[in-house]
């Protein structure tokens, strides 16, 4: 009911901020802003007080350690994409946590909030008078649906990808000590997803920079990329033992550093398994940028059943998007972080963009990959020959993400209207520890 009733309030706010990007005098905004605040304070203030709520279980909150200027400008990430403002209800509980976190009364915390959103509402009426953008999400109308995104600076650093296992057990690693995390997501009896709870980590033998992990559910095992040698390896979800390693195509070895295999997903009936490079090889052309995207190689394995060995079955070239805006910092990419398999046997590649337009930050946008038309293609480098069908690719979600970097994903259980998706950010100090969920049809 208060996040129906801020966003209700912001429908008015947005109007003058339009009216502001055509050039129309900005006449009422600060007055419309003024009430938007008093808004969030008395709904906030009447959700922590008289429902007896404990803020700080909110589950929206940013990382504690930043400071108050890069809190003011990631959250104008966030609320600000292309001619309007977006998640005001979301910035406002995440910022509450923050602010109760550093005041132990709410008193202090509402006082804190209340400079923190018009410092907010004021850069936004600026880019809105100068006709700024700030990354679209890039999503006109997507089949798949956001149920709720967590944010917990308690969950553990790194998580570049995750696997769904049965009943409510997923698995997940992180880029850095070759770690795996067992975790559960329950489903409420309303059939809402839980919070994720993590059990003690899993070294696995060897592994070095894990991006993404598979479950086997014909040998009951794990399959993990690693991109450190671009490899893909069989382990032991219990001991972490290594158990064998996937034949790759010998072009994947002029794979670029950090670029290397980050999208892993096996089919639920286990006959398939898929990988991708993030962007493209050395010899198969550039990287992506504001101007074109990156050619990778999507490739499928098959095998019988869990006695035989994958088999290379195909392999497609797939044209990530284009940056929205430019490097920052020296960093900028397009590519492809994550990919995942339907019951049906449908193919979703999550691609993870980060640039800089007037302020830096990440982009999701999930695919939902056709074959019916592309080309295989051979080992042959791309800058050779390059491929004339590509593999199309139909929008199914698309999200401005702020500073959460989500780059593994997974389909989860059945949902009483649809099926879970599962998305997990790869947090740090500066990146938000994050999950996303959404309802796929």
């Amino acid at each position: 009911t208060l996040v129906a009733g801020i966003h209700q309030v912001m429908s008015a706010a947005v109007t003058d901020v339009d009216a502001a990007v055509q050039g129309i005098e900005l006449v009422g905004l600060a007055e419309q802003i003024g009430g938007v605040i008093d808004t969030v304070q008395l709904g906030l203030a009447e959700a922590a007080l008289e429902e007896k709520m404990d803020v700080t279980e909110l589950h929206l909150d940013l990382e504690d350690g930043l400071d108050r200027d890069a809190l003011d400008i990631h959250v104008g990430i966030q609320i600000l994409v292309k001619d309007r403002l977006l998640d005001l209800p979301l910035m406002a509980l995440e910022l509450l946590h923050v602010a109760v976190v550093q005041h132990t009364d709410v008193t202090g915390a509402l006082d804190l909030l209340d400079g923190v959103i018009r410092n907010v509402l004021d850069l936004a009426a600026l880019l809105a008078l100068g006709g700024c953008a700030l990354m679209p999400d890039g999503s006109h109308d997507p089949s798949f649906t956001e149920l709720r995104e967590i944010r917990k600076s308690e969950f553990p650093k790194y998580l570049s990808g995750i696997t769904y296992a049965d009943d409510s057990l997923y698995y997940a690693v992180a880029d850095r000590e070759g770690k795996m995390y067992p975790l559960t997501i329950k489903l409420k009896y309303s059939g809402a997803p839980t919070k994720p709870h993590f059990k003690e980590s899993v070294t696995l033998e060897g592994a070095r920079d894990l991006e993404a992990i598979a479950w086997d559910p014909l040998k009951k095992t794990v399959w993990a990329a690693d991109e450190a040698d671009a490899s893909i390896r069989e382990f032991d979800p219990a001991t972490g033992r290594r158990l064998g390693n996937l034949d790759l195509p010998g072009v994947f070895r002029k794979f670029r550093p950090n670029l290397a295999f980050e999208a892993l997903a096996i089919s639920p009936d286990g006959r398939d398994l898929w990988t991708a490079n993030e962007e493209a090889l050395a010899c198969d052309g550039p990287t992506a940028n504001s101007k074109g995207g990156s050619l990778i190689r999507l490739c499928r394995f098959r095998r019988k059943d869990a006695a035989d060995s994958w088999r290379l079955a195909g392999m497609w070239a797939y044209e990530t998007d284009p940056t929205n805006g430019q490097a920052y910092k020296g960093f900028l990419a397009s590519g492809v972080s994550g990919l995942m398999v339907a019951p049906d046997g449908a193919v979703y590649a999550l691609e993870r963009e980060f640039s800089q337009t007037l302020l830096p930050g990440f982009r999701a946008r999930i695919y939902k990959i056709d074959l019916s038309t592309a080309e295989k293609v051979s080992e042959t480098p791309f800058c050779e020959k390059k491929p004339e069908r590509t593999v199309r690719k139909e929008l199914v979600f698309g999200k401005a993400t702020g500073i959460a970097m989500y780059e593994g994903c997974c389909f989860g259980p059945k949902l009483k209207d649809g099926r879970l998706v599962v998305l997990c950010s790869d947090g740090d100090d500066r990146v938000a520890h994050a999950f996303l969920y959404l309802s796929a049809p």
